[in-house]
């Protein structure tokens, strides 16, 4: 850009230069067509090209020197098309006459009419202008103005209408142009500031995008020094193309003060104020290395508005949420720094709602992204951004059935190393406080780590890891929990399991997949939980056993407990998870009265459980005064748990024990009971006297033969046998 600036003044001021030259040469050659030539070969001599005037050469002498041309050729550079490199319509100058007596030359307005600039840039990089630039640099410098001692008062004017730039770059495929170009400005010369109206259209020929824009100025220039002062900075600029919202948008920029210098290559404004899409920004730049290498600081500030009236600005869907308060404030502050490679934000203040983001973030190398962060939030309620509950919303899923895609896509070409602090989270019920997250992304693999937080009481720490490199993806986490307080956290990790207590646990499980349906059924891995002083709401498992063996003695079921919940000092469980069911073989609680152990699945993904657990009845005197549970004091009673961890099914199995009941009842009316009371502990191996040489026979077999001789003697004498 800066480039082609110093392309589009350099012609008009060669130009201007040739127009005075023309003028004050009216009084010596008086021939048009002997004045066309001179001022070809001049221009050939200087840069090789040829200059054609192909219109006539009007001149008038009093009290102007003045002359008006039209049709004006410059030719092409070689190997580039033969359209011409610039044209003018129509162009004219004057020059007062009578301070020419006083060696001082006061040029009046010059005007240009239908200028048009052709830039082209080969597929190997040459362009047409490069030798116009070289020539510049090596031309000598003249010594006739000096001789003639002319001074010059400046220009009364410039006036620029309908101008052209067309720009076309055969390595990068771009086309682009800037028409019908006008410019009005004043006196130009004699340090005095000079007012200046501009308007363009700019178009993005193959993106079919375009901007129109218009900007008053006035500049005070120090042209000895390349200093230059733009006050009173005022543009406007609409922009139009088919991705835009609308088709179009338009924004609006004040600039109190603008200041450059060229040679040391600064640019700064103290204050500017931007309107774009409904929004109002303010702050301060500073540029440096504007022509060479670029590189700039600043502050900006986004004043109060609504996201939701800014998604209508942008005529997109404003978002559902949950609260319809949400999403109505924000604003943010910042200040950044960075260059042609690297951007990095500091200070920063952003505030949602009741929300406040804090802290910085850089990025390197714009090519391949890298960023880095460190962001503090002081608190967040996500759950008034959800979409809102309806009647038609699903509740309480299973973890298979949820279809929530993982983020994998994101993660494509992202370098991201940082750390995320949140002061309070408030999420699907639960709040989390003291929120720490460390985030790594590389080559398409997302890490967590450490993540801790507190919340329920206790103490969350985790890593979490999701590698999107494979064809599938793989989601892992290893967390540990310590001193929760188990009820509103299991309801949310087990979409509805009535828990409560105090828990210890781990996790550590992986599973392939794309959403967290597909990654639920296929888990692998391993859980241990410990919950203490805790309490199983919605199932009484001592009334189940109690009414299960009412029902089986054919007698009425005991009324329903005053409070439906199973009471424990202790559960505890490790279990192993594959292909999305956990499996445990060491489950223990101990309730009153029981103690419960045994084993069984769960399905992670269904949430359907299949337990084997078998309570063992203590001797506690207040069973003794229990009529219908006093006959199962110190028994051992198999149990079944099935359903769904938020509907659970007990089923008390007494036929076993009751069968073993019935059998210890009829030895005891036998008289055998006692026998089976008197078995020795280690009884002896024995040997038949009269075969001394027999091997010894089996103390428990012996002992087997024992009981069968009595009883057949009792059932002999039961039923008069001789």
């Amino acid at each position: 850009m800066v480039k082609l600036i110093k392309i589009l003044a350099g012609a008009i001021g060669a130009l201007i230069v040739l127009l005075v030259l023309v003028a004050l040469s009216l009084p010596l050659l008086f021939d048009e067509d002997d004045l066309k030539q001179a001022i070809g070969e001049a221009v050939l001599k200087e840069t090789g090209r040829e200059l054609t005037i192909a219109g006539d050469l009007d001149f008038s002498v009093f009290p102007w020197l003045a002359v008006e041309v039209s049709n004006i050729r410059l030719g092409n550079a070689k190997g580039f098309s033969d359209e011409p490199f610039a044209e003018i319509g129509q162009a004219s100058l004057g020059v007062r006459l009578l301070p020419l007596l006083e060696k001082k030359i006061e040029v009046g307005r010059v005007t240009l009419d239908d200028f048009v600039l052709s830039l082209s840039v080969k597929a190997d990089g040459r362009n047409n202008w490069q030798d116009l630039l070289e020539a510049e640099d090596t031309a000598p410098e003249s010594e006739e103005a000096g001789a003639i001692g002319f001074d010059g008062r400046g220009i009364a004017g410039l006036t620029i209408s309908n101008a052209l730039i067309d720009y076309q770059d055969e390595a990068t495929s771009a086309h682009y142009t800037l028409s019908e170009f006008s410019l009005e400005a004043g006196a130009i010369g004699g340090n005095r500031p000079v007012p200046v109206e501009m308007a363009m259209r700019l178009d993005d020929v193959l993106a079919g995008r375009s901007a129109r824009a218009e900007a008053w100025t006035v500049i005070d220039a120090n042209l000895a020094k390349n200093q230059f002062t733009f006050a009173d900075l005022v543009v406007q600029v609409e922009i139009a193309a088919p991705d835009l919202p609308g088709g179009s948008q338009r924004m609006s920029l004040k600039v109190p003060e603008i200041r450059s210098d060229l040679d040391a290559q600064t640019l700064s404004a103290d204050s500017f104020e931007l309107s774009m899409m409904g929004l109002q920004l303010s702050g301060a730049l500073a540029a440096t290395g504007i022509i060479d290498e670029l590189g700039y600081s600043g502050q900006i500030r986004i004043s109060d508005f609504s996201p939701r009236e800014l998604f209508t600005q942008m005529r997109m869907d404003v978002p559902e949420t949950a609260d319809p308060d949400a999403l109505t404030r924000a604003r943010a502050e910042l200040k950044f720094r960075g260059n042609s490679r690297s951007l990095a934000l500091s200070e920063i203040d952003m505030r949602l709602d009741q929300s406040q983001l804090s802290g910085e973030l850089s990025v390197r190398n714009f090519d391949r992204p890298a960023i880095d962060f460190e962001l503090s939030l002081d608190r967040i309620e996500v759950d008034r951004y959800l979409e809102p509950v309806s009647e038609t919303t699903p509740q309480g899923l299973p973890l298979g059935e949820t279809n929530i895609e993982l983020p994998v896509d994101m993660l494509e070409g992202l370098d991201i190393e940082g750390q995320f602090t949140i002061g309070s989270v408030l999420s699907a019920g639960m709040t989390f406080t003291d929120m720490v997250a460390g985030v790594t992304v590389k080559n398409k693999r997302l890490r967590l780590y450490p993540v801790s937080a507190l919340f329920y009481g206790g103490t969350y720490s985790g890593d979490i890891r999701l590698d999107g490199s494979a064809d599938l993806p793989v989601l892992s986490i290893n967390e540990k929990i310590e001193g929760i307080q188990f009820a509103e956290m299991a309801f949310d990790l087990f979409n509805g399991a009535p828990l409560s207590g105090t828990a210890d646990g781990h996790a550590r499980l992986s599973g392939e997949g794309r959403t967290s349906g597909q990654v639920s059924r296929r888990l692998a891995g391993d859980i241990g939980l410990a919950i203490n002083d805790g309490a199983w709401e919605g199932t009484n498992i001592w009334y189940e056993i109690r009414k299960a063996l009412a029902i089986f003695k054919r007698q009425a079921p005991p009324p329903p407990p005053a409070e439906n919940r199973t009471v424990f000092s202790r559960m505890q469980a490790t279990a192993t998870v594959s292909e999305g069911v956990m499996t445990t073989n060491d489950l223990v609680a101990e309730l009153p009265f029981l103690t419960l152990s045994g084993g069984g699945t769960i399905d992670l993904a269904s949430s359907e459980i299949d337990l084997k657990l078998v309570a063992i009845v203590g001797n506690d005197p207040e069973l003794l005064g229990d009529g219908l549970a006093k006959d199962i004091a110190g028994e051992r009673i198999p149990l079944k748990i099935t359903g769904t961890l938020n509907d659970p099914g007990v089923q008390p199995d007494f036929v076993d024990l009751l069968k073993e009941k019935a059998k210890e009842k009829l030895l005891e009316k036998l008289g055998l009971g006692r026998l089976l009371e008197a078995k020795p502990d280690t009884p002896e191996e024995t040997t038949d006297p009269e075969n001394p040489d027999q091997q010894p026979q089996d103390p428990e077999e012996q002992l087997k033969e024992d009981i069968e001789e009595k009883i057949k003697d009792k059932l002999k004498d039961l039923f008069g046998g001789g």
